[in-house]
């Protein structure tokens, strides 16, 4: 193990939904008799960088089309690249930038790096652009153009494609799991403390993996509580911590480095 296979990881807080419904964010959540209850859904990206690369997972939803998608319901939003620029990074620094999924919040700000390698599941590529992508019970959840710049980029030879896993740099797996969309992935990253894993989300809410739980939004169920039995394994392993893809509760798992960043190296409770 060298200081090249080992990172810093941060995740960055680019937005905020307002309060909804428990009842409206978890899969028949009647049939667990628990009291409804508000809960806010923060939107993040993940960077993870050492001497001699600089990657980001995902990369937030754009600019123009994430908030009028979102409309009152969006608290705040803040630029990517704003945020970005507070951890000393440059759009042209990201050598690599791994898609969890293709999800509008997820691929929005690809066109701002230029210069990076895309990682992404074939399954999900093959998904949002397949016979029934259309159907708007389907595409409601990704914007057209940016799946077209995926497409794109994979026919000038930018795109890296996952099938099952594949360490995509020293030290960074990628594993697709499936569940909320085809192609989920997870990545595990190593670092000086351990192991991080980011859901991304194949969990929004850690309460969907410790309490099995699923969110409202998938295409195959069962992948769903695969993925949830694999992370939870991954949770008892020594010096691995899971972060989820959406709980406000990850800006408190860590130490700060700002109001919407956590340094995930620096765990300060579990």
């Amino acid at each position: 193990m060298s200081a090249d296979d080992q990172y810093d990881v941060y995740a960055v807080r680019y937005g905020r939904r307002r309060e909804r419904d428990a009842s409206r964010l978890f899969f028949l959540y009647q049939v667990y008799d628990a009291p409804d209850r508000q809960l806010y859904l923060d939107f993040y990206f993940w960077v993870i960088r050492n001497g001699s690369r600089t990657l980001l997972l995902d990369c937030g939803f754009n600019r123009v089309t994430g908030p009028v998608r979102l409309g009152e319901m969006l608290m705040f939003h803040r630029d990517p690249l704003e945020q970005l620029a507070l951890l000393g990074v440059r759009a042209e620094d990201v050598e690599q930038i791994i898609v969890s999924h293709m999800h509008f919040d997820h691929i929005g700000n690809l066109a701002l790096f230029p210069g990076a390698e895309i990682v992404v599941a074939r399954a999900e590529l093959d998904y949002w652009t397949g016979p029934y992508s259309d159907r708007p019970t389907i595409s409601f959840h990704i914007e057209g153009p940016e799946v077209a710049y995926v497409r794109d980029a994979a026919q000038h030879g930018r795109v890296k494609f996952i099938d099952e896993f594949m360490e995509v740099a020293p030290g960074i797996r990628v594993t697709r799991v499936g569940g909320h969309t085809p192609g989920q992935l997870i990545t595990e990253v190593r670092t000086p403390n351990g192991t991080i894993v980011l859901t991304a989300d194949a969990v929004h809410f850690r309460e969907e993996m410790t309490d099995d739980r699923p969110f409202y939004a998938f295409t195959d169920l069962v992948d769903m509580y695969g993925a949830y039995e694999l992370l939870r394994q991954k949770m008892d392993e020594p010096r691995v911590w899971v972060v989820s893809g959406h709980d406000p509760v990850e800006m408190e798992r860590f130490e700060l480095v700002h109001e919407d960043c956590v340094d995930l190296t620096k765990p300060v409770r579990d």
